[in-house]
């Protein structure tokens, strides 16, 4: 996480490159925020593909798929889910609940993910990267990095509601199939042709709403990065150093110990690393 933001701070960049030639330019940002999230986890921003791809395969285990989460997975380290969005209002999750810690058991990640590192891990932490990219253009309005286990309850919190929403419809006289979604409901026509497909769809409140008791984000700013990082994690940072000397000459860097709430339990706090910069 430290190298990632410096690499923010070290490049400037804030124009996304469009990764290949498509007609669906909503999809080609979120692509866009992907790779350049990856490339400043790796150190990569300014690297050729062929280094590219050489120092990825050294940085990550693992380098997301289509459908399931995470898009990355740092070798030994932390899980990252990147989201793009338009406005700072909510965080569309898709099919997928917040996910405080990644688990390996997960039934919604990919084979592929979970062996990724073998059987050397059954839990990882989980960081969220949400680019707000301005509508129309390729412009990189602000970047949250913001860890699940502050932003997000346990899984139990989210499955409890998905069981009992699907206990529900199981419990009627529909002619139901096994699936992993809400449902999937057979025959509902005299023909019985048709099925019903009924998913979940999940999203969360951007991170600037959630935690808008400790930094208030005005939009003034050409860009805008933040960064909460539970400060038991960042105490095991073994460069954390280097991004407290860089706060202590860039004026635009700032880190601030603060408290915000256990999204399981609103009357605990927990100690965290408020981190913000800026571009004017």
């Amino acid at each position: 996480m430290v190298d990632a933001i410096l690499n923010v701070i070290k490049h400037h960049q804030i124009s996304l490159q469009d990764p290949r030639n498509t007609n669906n330019r909503l999809h080609a940002m979120g692509e866009s925020l992907e790779k350049y999230v990856k490339d400043i986890f790796a150190g990569t921003l300014r690297a050729s593909e062929e280094e590219r791809m050489q120092i990825h395969a050294q940085c990550f285990s693992y380098g997301g798929g289509a459908n399931n989460p995470p898009d990355a997975m740092i070798k030994g380290g932390a899980a990252i889910e990147i989201k793009k969005v338009e406005s700072i209002g909510s965080v569309p999750l898709n099919s997928s609940y917040p996910k405080s810690t990644l688990y390996r058991d997960d039934n919604r990640i990919s084979n592929e993910c979970r062996d990724a590192e073998g059987d050397t891990w059954t839990e990882k932490n989980m960081i969220y990267a949400i680019g707000h990219v301005l509508r129309n253009t390729n412009i990189l309005k602000s970047l949250a990095f913001v860890y699940g286990d502050v932003y997000c309850a346990d899984r139990k919190c989210y499955e409890d509601i998905f069981n009992t929403i699907k206990d529900a419809i199981n419990s009627t006289a529909l002619q139901l199939d096994d699936s992993d979604e809400l449902a999937r409901i057979n025959a509902v026509d005299p023909l019985g042709i048709t099925y019903f497909r009924a998913r979940g769809m999940w999203g969360i409140n951007h991170p600037y709403r959630v935690f808008n008791y400790i930094y208030n984000y005005t939009g003034e700013h050409a860009f805008d990065l933040m960064a909460i990082i539970p400060s038991s994690i960042f105490e095991t940072f073994e460069n954390a150093n280097l991004l407290l000397e860089e706060a202590h000459k860039n004026p635009t860097l700032h880190i601030e110990d603060k408290l915000v709430k256990n999204p399981n339990n609103t009357v605990q706090l927990i100690n965290v690393k408020l981190i913000t910069y800026f571009i004017q």
